[in-house]
């Protein structure tokens, strides 16, 4: 067996919020080269359609939700959304942060 095949993740569908910049943006990046379809979820429109397209360059389709998933019910929504967009979320990433200075 293949080792790419062994860690495919064709067919999955990745949730990872905060996944418009940075690690998020990383992450996303690697499950998407691994075959998932992956669902940016993220405060700022504009920072999201600029992930979608740094990840649509490396051929990574993804779809985006525009969300502030700082309390559980935001968090509730933003799940909810991303089931709306695709029937299932197979992995969750919660790369969503703050940084208090």
């Amino acid at each position: 067996m293949e080792l790419a095949s062994m860690f495919s993740l064709e067919g999955r569908v990745a949730l990872v919020t905060g996944g418009n910049a940075g690690i998020g943006l990383a992450i996303s990046s690697a499950l998407g080269r691994a075959g998932a379809r992956v669902v940016l979820a993220a405060r700022r429109e504009g920072a999201l359609r600029d992930a979608a397209a740094t990840l649509a360059a490396q051929g990574i389709a993804a779809d985006c939700i525009v969300a502030d998933v700082g309390t559980p019910e935001a968090a509730m929504q933003c799940g909810q959304d991303a089931l709306a967009l695709n029937g299932r979320i197979d992995i969750l990433v919660n790369a969503a942060g703050v940084n208090l200075r």
